[in-house]
């Protein structure tokens, strides 16, 4: 690709306790500093995150790193949309404030894209989990079900938190649906539809912190369940069926059997029965997520 320029665009809300880990990271990338800029969209953060992005721009004198607020909607699909609005590059390269990108992220995805053939593929990156601690359930739980692109794109999909797309597709195929959840699997999809193909790539990888407790995990699962109902909303579908048919999704017999294998495996017998135990709970307010979703649709923000 000719005159290549990568646009690196990274949502923001209230992530001062990554943005150490995310900067360092940055700073290594072996790529020439003359070939990418950074595009740090903080979506109205109330934490330290501002000065932090700040300070660490000011750093800078040849304008790499770009600090914008931003506070127009709420959301991590809209703070892209909002970057790729002023990316320079013909390549974007969409990331997260937790990730910490592998120091030839940058000059990998610029030799993939030097190849003339690849003019016309996204990439779906590789996402590592951290494991702080083998031993610790959770970790290793989330490490088996969570952001792996290898899998997704199987399924025409990918997380964000590793996208990379020349911009003429991105043009083409159309801004990111400002979903509460899901929008990049959206997206993705809508691409693939439009004839264009989606590829894993191992050696263009970012490390993603793992989530550690019963509450993170809670946590995600219960926004997975909101950002569902909300589609359900949307779409004016029939709030008591759909939540029967995602409860068989949900609680199929067979995805709880292929999980406690690889957990025995990694955390022993107890532990995978102690998750199993935790995880009906899990998905009780996962539905939990789905009604609440669906119930206050109507004075969310978010789109279709």
């Amino acid at each position: 690709m000719r005159n290549m320029f990568i646009s690196i665009i990274i949502p923001i809300y209230n992530a001062e306790r990554y943005l150490e880990n995310l900067f360092n990271s940055l700073k290594k990338q072996t790529l020439n500093k003359s070939n990418f800029e950074v595009l740090f969209i903080d979506n109205n953060s109330n934490d330290k995150s501002h000065e932090m992005i700040t300070k660490f721009v000011n750093n800078f004198k040849n304008n790499n790193y770009k600090y914008y607020f931003f506070n127009k909607k709420q959301g991590s699909y809209a703070s892209r949309n909002f970057g790729v609005s002023l990316a320079r590059g013909n390549i974007f390269a969409f990331t997260d404030a937790d990730c910490i990108l592998e120091e030839k992220w940058l000059e990998n995805i610029w030799k993939f894209y030097e190849v003339k053939k690849n003019k016309n593929i996204i990439v779906a990156g590789n996402i590592e989990i951290i494991i702080e601690k083998l031993n610790n359930l959770w970790e290793q739980y989330d490490k088996i079900v969570s952001l792996n692109n290898e899998k997704y794109v199987k399924n025409n999909s990918a997380a964000t938190a590793n996208l990379i797309t020349p911009k003429e597709i991105f043009l083409n195929v159309g801004e990111f649906k400002e979903l509460f959840s899901g929008g990049d699997s959206e997206w993705t999809k809508r691409a693939f539809e439009k004839g264009y193909n989606l590829k894993f790539m191992p050696n263009i990888k970012v490390y993603h912190p793992s989530r550690k407790n019963f509450i993170e995990a809670r946590d995600k699962i219960f926004r997975i369940g909101i950002g569902r109902g909300r589609k359900i909303a949307c779409e004016k579908k029939s709030i008591i069926l759909n939540i029967f048919l995602y409860f068989l999704r949900i609680f199929y017999i067979a995805t709880n059997i292929k999980i406690s294998i690889k957990l025995i495996k990694k955390v022993g017998i107890n532990k995978t029965i102690l998750f199993n135990i935790c995880f009906f709970w899990l998905r009780i307010f996962q539905l939990i997520g789905v009604y609440k979703g669906y119930k206050n649709y109507n004075n969310s923000h978010f789109s279709c």
